[in-house]
């Protein structure tokens, strides 16, 4: 299995400058529509699924990050992350801009640079795209607790079923790798891409990374020596992934959220905690 590397690094063209973001503005910079690129082998012919990363950050911070110490294309995937304008440069809507635009648009330029970057490695939308080829990618605005995140997840989830679409909910309990600390927003993603270092008890770290790339190739995160993982179909079933335990849940707290949203067509908008 061979390594190859195509534009490392990340670029960053936020105003926001906060505590996890700090990283990010000091790479910051306007010539910022670049990718990067990892795959196991250097054939046409190999047919590997691809993981297209697109990252969050409520449009305003955030970048994909840099490749160097992933470890996903260790599970046969290619590893793509996309970058794209932020805050003003991709967000910013004005009636001067949109009078210049054919369509009279505005304020979806950074949307606009994910729609252009993803052709480029096969995915193009279509209903034909191979089911080992999914879209992942993190939600720009996410939100905690039951009110913030689990019950609008929840909703969103029930509806997406209906919809006819396989749905798989988690919840994550792990903080940052190393870090001591309590789950943060997208701690996840540290572990989807980075292997376990050399030391580490399977208690430790998660394999969150198994559950994607099995994802990633077949459209089901199931496969063999892992936990089973059932779908929303499945009686509401999500998967706890916590120290210590990684086990099926069904009906997560389902009560408090039909009480939270009774009457209502779609969870209240609400800020997010600071």
């Amino acid at each position: 299995m061979s390594d190859f590397i195509i534009s490392p690094g990340y670029f960053h063209t936020s105003f926001a400058i906060v505590g996890w973001n700090q990283d990010f503005v000091k790479s910051a910079s306007e010539d910022c529509l670049t990718v990067a690129i990892r795959t196991p082998a250097l054939s046409a012919k190999a047919a590997l699924p691809v993981l297209v990363y697109i990252h969050g950050g409520s449009n305003a911070a955030g970048g994909a990050g840099s490749l160097a110490d992933d470890a996903l294309h260790r599970e046969g995937i290619v590893v793509v992350k996309i970058q794209y304008r932020l805050g003003a440069f991709g967000f910013l809507g004005l009636d001067a801009l949109r009078q210049e635009d054919p369509h009279r648009s505005s304020a979806n330029y950074g949307l606009l640079d994910q729609i252009a970057a993803l052709p480029l490695y096969g995915y193009s939308g279509n209903d034909n795209e191979p089911a080992a080829d999914p879209l992942l990618g993190s939600v720009a605005t996410q939100v905690m607790t039951d009110m913030w995140f689990r019950c609008p997840a929840r909703w969103l989830s029930q509806r997406m079923h209906a919809a006819g679409a396989p749905v798989w909910r988690y919840e994550f309990g792990f903080g940052a790798p190393g870090s001591g600390k309590p789950p943060e927003h997208t701690t996840e993603i540290d572990y989807v891409y980075q292997g376990p270092p050399a030391k580490s008890l399977s208690g430790d770290w998660p394999p969150v990374q198994r559950y994607w790339a099995n994802f990633i190739r077949t459209g089901n995160p199931n496969g063999a020596g892992l936990p089973a993982w059932p779908s929303v179909a499945q009686n509401g079933g999500s998967l706890a992934i916590e120290p210590g335990a990684v086990k099926a849940v069904y009906g997560a707290r389902a009560d408090v959220c039909e009480l939270m949203l009774r009457g209502l067509d779609y969870p209240p908008s609400a800020p997010v905690p600071n």
